[in-house]
C-alpha cells in the first residue's frame, strides 16, 4: 500500500489522540473486524464528526486513567476494502479519509470521518446512531425528526437560494435586453428626428422660393401695364 495517506511514524494529531480516552470524538477498535457500520453512522451524524483508531485498544495507564495503546493490525488492500464496504453501506453513503500510519512498527488505521451535509445516517439494517461520551446512541424519534427537518430545512434554503441566483442573472439578462431595445428605439426615433427636421426645412425653402418667385412675376406683370398705359397716352396725344 502507498500514497500521501501512509505514515512510517506516528503523526502529531494521532500522538494527541492516543493520550486521550474515547470520547465524543474518538473511538478505538483492535481490528478492522470489530468496525461496524453504526460506528461510522454515528459520527457522521455528530455535530463535529469523529475520527476511528483501528488496531489501537483502550489501556489502563498510570492512576486509573485510559488512552490508546497500539498493538496494530492488518492494513492491507483487503482491509481497506472492508472498511469503504461498511461506509459505501451507510444511507446516505458516508464519505471518510482512511490513513496509514505507525507503517514501520505496528500498522494501524486511523478513519476521519467529518460531519455529514445529508443528515440523518442509518445503517442498511436501517439503525439510527449518534455519537455519545464514549459510546454510540440510538436516536430517539424526536431528536431524528428534529435532524430530519433541519437537514429538510439546509436543503430547501439552498434550492431556494440557487433558483434565486438563476432568476436574478435571468431577470439582469431580460434587463439588459429591453435597455438594449430601448437604446435602439431611442436611436431610431433620433433619426427619424432628423430626416424629418431636414426635410421640413427643405420643403419651407421650397416655399420661400416660390414665394420669391411669385412676386418677381407681379412685379413684371405691373410694369407691362405701366408701359401699356404710357402707350396709350401717347397714342391718344
Amino acid at each position: 500500500m502507498t500514497g500521501g495517506n501512509v505514515f512510517d511514524v506516528i503523526t502529531k494529531r494521532t500522538k494527541q489522540l492516543l493520550d486521550a480516552e474515547e470520547n465524543y470524538e474518538i473511538e478505538f477498535k483492535q481490528s478492522v473486524g470489530g468496525l461496524d457500520s453504526a460506528d461510522i453512522v454515528a459520527f457522521a451524524n455528530s455535530e463535529h464528526g469523529g475520527t476511528i483508531l483501528i488496531g489501537v485498544k483502550e489501556d489502563t495507564g498510570e492512576k486509573n486513567r485510559q488512552r490508546g495503546k497500539i498493538i496494530g493490525c492488518d492494513v492491507g488492500d483487503q482491509e481497506r476494502l472492508n472498511i469503504l464496504s461498511k461506509s459505501n453501506s451507510c444511507i446516505p453513503k458516508v464519505d471518510m479519509e482512511i490513513y496509514v500510519e505507525n507503517l514501520k512498527m505496528k500498522p494501524f488505521f486511523r478513519l476521519e470521518i467529518s460531519p455529514g451535509k445529508n443528515k440523518p445516517y442509518c445503517t442498511a439494517g436501517g439503525t439510527y446512531k449518534i455519537r455519545g461520551y464514549g459510546l454510540n446512541e440510538v436516536l430517539d424519534p424526536g431528536r431524528l425528526l428534529s435532524m430530519f427537518l433541519e437537514s429538510e430545512n439546509d436543503r430547501f434554503l439552498k434550492r431556494f437560494t440557487e433558483s434565486t441566483r438563476k432568476l436574478e442573472s435571468t431577470l439582469e439578462r431580460a434587463n439588459s435586453i429591453v435597455f438594449e431595445e430601448i437604446s435602439k428605439m431611442a436611436k431610431a426615433t433620433e433619426d427619424m428626428k432628423k430626416n424629418l427636421d431636414k426635410n421640413l426645412s427643405g420643403l419651407s425653402e421650397n416655399i420661400a422660393n416660390g414665394k420669391s418667385e411669385e412676386n418677381a412675376l407681379l412685379r413684371i406683370e405691373k410694369k407691362i401695364d405701366e408701359f401699356l398705359k404710357l402707350k396709350e397716352t401717347h397714342d391718344k396725344g
